[in-house]
């Protein structure tokens, strides 16, 4: 399957990761710059609200994020989804970060992690309700795969997992490691 080379192809440990600067779930604009002029930038790209894994890495990620912030990074998360529906999540599971909106999935793609959702799976989609040309504000139909990035302050990768099983996320103690 096309996703499954995609991981082989996402940004890895020792890589640079690119800058980007996005709106939130509250249109405001944030800066990776500017993150990572403060401390190390931790990032989790997800699907979206309607993907129950992705939900319960937020959640768990917001169980931590009290410990990131006190080691001296910073944590988000960005999705494609519309800042409305960011809104709705962020306010729904009451995450301690900011969570990101990367229309069309531009900074996704950046990172290696984009992938066009199959015809079959989209049918599958269709029939549970899961509307992402909706949920996306666009119809392309294309989503990234779960990815976690630790970054340092120089924007090298120190920590990276992408992986195209959607249940399968780092640990947030795997993530916290990383802070020291």
């Amino acid at each position: 399957m096309k996703q499954q080379r995609l991981a082989a192809k996402a940004l890895a440990v020792g890589a640079y990761a690119p800058s980007f600067e996005l709106p939130d779930h509250n249109g405001k604009l944030v800066s990776s710059a500017a993150l990572l002029n403060k401390g190390r930038l931790v990032v989790c790209f997800i699907r979206g609200r309607w993907c129950p894994f992705c939900v319960g890495q937020m959640e768990a990620m917001s169980g931590i994020a009290e410990q990131v912030e006190t080691a001296g990074a910073s944590l988000l998360a960005i999705s494609p989804q519309t800042e409305k529906q960011a809104y709705f999540m962020h306010d729904q599971h009451k995450l301690a970060f900011p969570l990101l909106v990367d229309a069309h999935n531009d900074i996704a793609r950046q990172f290696g992690l984009v992938y066009r959702v199959p015809e079959e799976q989209q049918a599958i989609y269709r029939r549970t309700f899961v509307n992402l040309p909706f949920v996306n504000g666009d119809d392309i139909w294309e989503l990234p795969i779960p990815a976690t990035y630790v970054i340092d302050r120089d924007g090298t990768i120190l920590f990276a997992s992408a992986n195209e099983d959607y249940m399968e996320r780092p640990e947030p103690l795997e993530i916290l490691a990383q802070m020291t």
